[in-house]
């Protein structure tokens, strides 16, 4: 069972004043724990826990440094003297600056390198984005954000967990940014409608609006479970597709349908990635540092499915996550990966 978020008034009376106090008191300890590695770890080839010490610190500054931003930035465009185009421009900068210094720390201290194939239709399309990302290892959402608001030159509007509001910096900047955060269960299904409508149609072409179909980070557990969840359904075709696409989940529509059909304007782009996939917990991220191969990231601008009908966007998503799923094998073979282990929930 999920911990309530507070209600707004109690965020930001209480809680925002305290963050920093807590991230500096985070910071701290994970400096005093850095003493004795540097001590010890010089004497080892990977270095590991230095590297996680200072790549952690790094994201406690950034999201330090996104909260007090937003706190300039309210000072400096108070309610009564805002121009909503600068508001937003100016907090989509804050984003950017910050991905990019977490980036560039991750490049020195565990080796992240970044390719990118990214056409530059993507900056010059006239309309919003929709951008439909596999989902997969740690800090791929970062890496998304991150293109969008540097490489696209757009505002990431995103659809979020309410959890994240707990987040101090998350839940200023990305309010600000007019993200969606998924309203709690006792908000009627007629008033859910009512509010993503709402989000769709004030998409404009400044925007982004980030989503990953396949709805959580892929492991094979999580594959396992679709593909007992399939059986258990009594559906061999969508069992049969899963199994051969060992390296995406299933990517579901709801979401993706109902942005298309609530605003006709905006244009598909798929986003493949591949290098952090062997990163999705802390033992997997442990064995995976220094990153031995660079991270890969091929973006597309795609049609839109034919028509915004459930079926149609299902199979039109499939589609999609087959070519990124025979894609990432293609990839993982060309550097000598291993393929992911059998799926099973034991």
């Amino acid at each position: 069972m999920s911990v309530p978020v507070p209600p707004l008034v109690v965020r930001r009376v209480l809680r925002d004043p305290l963050w920093p106090v807590l991230l500096g008191a985070l910071a701290l300890l994970l400096g005093l724990l850095a003493l004795p590695l540097l001590v010890l770890e010089p004497w080892r080839r990977r270095n590991r826990a230095l590297r996680l010490v200072r790549l952690a610190v790094a994201g406690i500054a950034a999201d330090l440094g996104i909260l007090l931003g937003c706190w300039w930035l309210w000072l400096r465009h108070p309610p009564w003297r805002r121009d909503p185009v600068a508001w937003r421009e100016q907090h989509t900068a804050l984003l950017d600056r910050r991905l990019t210094t977490v980036l560039q720390v991750a490049e020195r201290t565990v080796g992240l390198q970044l390719r990118t194939d990214i056409p530059p239709v993507v900056a010059r399309t006239p309309h919003p984005l929709l951008v439909l990302s596999r989902h997969i290892g740690s800090g791929d959402s970062l890496l998304v954000a991150y293109l969008v608001a540097h490489t696209f030159g757009r505002t990431p509007r995103v659809m979020l967990k309410r959890f994240l509001l707990w987040d101090a910096a998350a839940d200023l900047l990305l309010n600000r940014l007019g993200s969606y955060f998924l309203p709690p269960r006792r908000v009627n299904v007629a008033e859910r409608d009512r509010r993503l409508e709402a989000f769709a149609r004030s998409l404009d072409a400044h925007d982004a609006l980030i989503l990953f179909p396949e709805g959580g980070n892929w492991s094979p557990r999580r594959h396992a479970a679709s593909i007992e969840w399939a059986e258990q359904n009594g559906n061999p075709a969508l069992q049969e597709w899963i199994r051969d696409h060992p390296r995406v989940l299933v990517p579901r529509a709801k979401g993706t349908q109902q942005m298309l059909e609530d605003s006709p304007d905006l244009v598909p782009v798929i986003i493949a990635h591949h290098g952090l996939d062997r990163t999705g917990s802390l033992g997997q991220i442990w064995r995976a540092v220094p990153l031995a191969h660079p991270v890969d990231v091929v973006v597309r601008v795609v049609d839109r499915p034919r028509s915004s009908d459930l079926e149609v966007v299902d199979l039109w998503l499939r589609e999609h996550w087959s070519q990124i799923d025979r894609w990432a094998g293609e990839l993982a073979t060309a550097v000598g990966e291993q393929p992911p282990p059998p799926s099973r929930l034991d």
